[in-house]
């Protein structure tokens, strides 16, 4: 009789055992053993948003990156969670810092089949100009200098901005200068405004990107060069690059945005500016370090899981910064250490953007994230949608 009911014990604690696993399986990003439940939407079964708090959703748009996949698929798959799309697809010429050049992988047809796409769907279009990709930031910091502190030149790329939105049929602007010396700070400034009342004054949204920084330091290399208040007040929205906390210059490997690191820069961005133009950059991208080289290497999702999938390393979870990360032996002998961001890391950032209010976040970039990051996405907020250009 004992026997008999010992039998039935471990047939029940087997059956419970894998319903557990079975459960963990519904959502792949997570972690067990992280402490918050995430509920399961089935792929077959509607989303409802019915609830849930608007917010803009805004993913940076690119083309094929190598291995990386663009950002297409994603625009056709989530159209209905997106709010904007922002293009990384104008470059500043070198030589003519008032001329912007399309992307090596965005040329203007693309550009074009991309914002019909989107407005097919009701989603709203920004594109990025940006000082990147020259071979060297000092490349980028002497045209951001050369740029900013002459006011002729200033306005001329105001106006060509201008007329490429209305030829493109953009909706909004999104400027990306980086490497602003400190010293240049006012005359940043300063040609943001340029920017923004031309734009502005044809209705056109003005979106600036910035660096993160959990407090100002006018003298920071990094981020001295980007007067929060000042600039918040210029323009539509102030978007917040929250990641790179370790990253290509990190002198060692770690997260690439830890919880704690982003709710610091919210909370000193939300004492500078109104929540309601904030915009919470997330990073769906990973690096993975390795012994004995200088610079990590970038990685999408897949490519972040694909030790963990071939059964060469096993998945970790960093309890303080809130993201999954995992060290494995190489066939070359080298150790590696990889850092990278899922859906479950996402939910963290997402619940910070709710807790302060802020306008909405912003994907860098479609195309690399966890597939999970939607469905996330979708427990937690509405896409906001705009009628008219410049909401």
């Amino acid at each position: 009789m004992e026997e008999t009911s010992l039998r039935k014990s471990s047939v029940i604690l087997l059956i419970c055992l894998l319903v557990i696993l079975s459960g963990c399986s519904l959502l792949p990003g997570l972690v067990p053993g992280r402490g918050e439940q995430l509920p399961s939407i089935p792929d077959d079964d509607p989303y409802s948003d019915a609830g849930l708090p608007a917010g803009e959703a805004v993913i940076y748009y690119c083309g094929d990156e190598g291995a990386i996949p663009g950002s297409e698929q994603i625009l056709r798959q989530h159209h209905d969670r997106i709010s904007y799309i922002t293009g990384f697809w104008y470059q500043i010429e070198a030589s003519n810092p008032t001329r912007l050049i399309p992307m090596w992988n965005s040329p203007e047809e693309e550009i074009k089949d991309a914002v019909r796409l989107a407005h097919s769907h009701g989603v709203k279009v920004e594109a990025l100009f940006h000082n990147l990709l020259y071979g060297s930031s000092s490349m980028s910091e002497q045209i951001a200098t050369r740029l900013i502190t002459d006011r002729r030149l200033s306005e001329q790329l105001a106006q060509n901005l201008v007329d490429l939105a209305r030829r493109m049929e953009f909706d909004g602007i999104n400027n990306d200068i980086e490497f602003v010396p400190p010293a240049l700070r006012h005359q940043f400034t300063a040609f943001v405004e340029i920017i923004s009342r031309a734009l502005k004054r044809e209705s056109i949204r003005v979106s600036l990107s910035v660096p993160a920084k959990t407090g100002d330091d006018p003298w920071n290399g990094w981020s001295g060069g980007y007067d929060y208040g000042a600039l918040g007040a210029l323009v539509d929205r102030l978007m917040l690059m929250t990641y790179d906390e370790h990253g290509w210059a990190s002198e060692s490997d770690g997260p690439i945005a830890s919880a704690e690191w982003v709710e610091r820069v919210v909370q000193y961005a939300v004492r500078e500016v109104p929540a309601d133009k904030l915009i919470l950059g997330i990073p769906a991208y990973g690096f993975r370090w390795t012994s004995g080289q200088r610079n990590p290497v970038y990685l999408d999702y897949v490519t972040a899981m694909g030790p963990i999938w071939r059964g060469e390393a096993v998945l970790g979870w960093d309890n303080e910064a809130q993201v999954p990360m995992y060290r494995y032996g190489g066939s070359d002998g080298n150790l590696h250490r990889v850092w990278f961001e899922n859906a479950s890391s996402s939910s963290w950032k997402l619940d910070i953007m709710r807790r302060y209010q802020l306008r909405g976040f912003a994907l860098w970039r479609a195309g690399m994230e966890d597939p999970d990051f939607w469905r996330v996405v979708g427990q937690k907020m509405k896409a906001e949608r705009h009628q008219d250009h410049g909401s």
